[in-house]
């Protein structure tokens, strides 16, 4: 049986529980492919945005980025989009101390 991640390692908040994929409410007939990210490689490209481009990206937005970047070396003659959907203060990890008002 899957053991559930630690809270500061958790990407995802439904897969990073390893809830079984035929659980969720998602059409995987539409998508082609699905790339995992590990805690390593999320972590990895947060630390890269912050430092190469000053960008305080979410977990999910750092995973989505590396995935990204894999598929990238893979395939040819494709555009990828990648969206930076959420914000690095929401998970309380890195704004917290500065703007206390939104975790009281």
């Amino acid at each position: 049986e899957a053991t559930p991640l630690p809270i500061p390692d958790l990407m995802l908040g439904v897969t990073g529980t390893n809830l079984p994929m035929n659980r969720l409410n998602i059409n995987f007939d539409l998508i082609d492919d699905v790339e995992g990210v590990s805690v390593e490689e999320w972590k990895s490209m947060d630390a890269r945005l912050v430092e190469e481009e000053g960008l305080a990206v979410g977990r999910t937005s750092a995973g989505s980025l590396a995935a990204a970047l894999r598929v990238a070396e893979r395939v040819t003659n494709a555009d990828i989009l990648t969206i930076f959907f959420d914000p690095k203060w929401k998970y309380g990890d890195a704004f917290a101390p500065k703007f206390p008002e939104l975790y009281a």
